[in-house]
């Protein structure tokens, strides 16, 4: 879809949009003043049907049985999920990252995801991914997200920022809208 004039165009470069929640993520390819929605991940909550892993412990005392410890091995879904989740996205961005490569990789997510995902993240991809802590915005509008990525990076996403003063000095001179 065609991204709207009052919004970052990307045109001189590719870039992944990911919003992420708990256990879905939805994945845009920006470039060209155009946005593509990608194939996205959903992570399916386990559902046990019986009590698998049921325990006792007991042991004879004196003619009785006493239990000890009794209970469920269950694993914690939660901790699962997460894991499981934040492992897929990861082999997920990879893949998108393998044909033709995006400049920058923005991650929407909540706050309680963005520690899990950045103590998982790979040297190399840590680099490209820039973390937003915005909440869970997985059902929004593309637009919404790229609106999102902009007040993260400032109103002057896309273009170059200067590495000191003097340069900046030099591109504002240079600049037309002071004509």
């Amino acid at each position: 879809m065609k991204i709207s004039d009052k919004l970052p165009q990307f045109s001189s470069e590719r870039v992944l949009i990911i919003a992420s929640g708990q256990s879905e993520a939805v994945i845009y390819r920006a470039e060209k003043s155009m946005i593509y929605k990608r194939e996205g991940i959903k992570q399916e909550i386990p559902k046990y049907t019986d009590r698998e892993g049921l325990f006792r412990k007991s042991s004879r005392k004196g003619g009785r049985t006493e239990t000890a410890a009794h209970g469920s091995v269950y694993e914690n879904k939660k901790r699962y999920v997460k894991a499981k989740f934040v492992k897929n996205l990861i082999k997920r961005i990879r893949e998108e990252q393998r044909g033709s490569p995006a400049g920058k990789v923005y991650l929407i997510l909540p706050d309680f995801m963005a520690g899990e995902i950045e103590r998982d993240l790979p040297g190399d991809l840590k680099r490209t991914i820039r973390l937003i802590r915005s909440g869970i915005l997985t059902d929004s509008h593309p637009f919404d997200l790229i609106r999102t990525v902009r007040d993260f990076e400032g109103k002057d996403l896309g273009m170059r920022v200067p590495r000191n003063k003097d340069a900046l000095k030099l591109m504002e001179k240079s600049s037309p809208e002071k004509l």
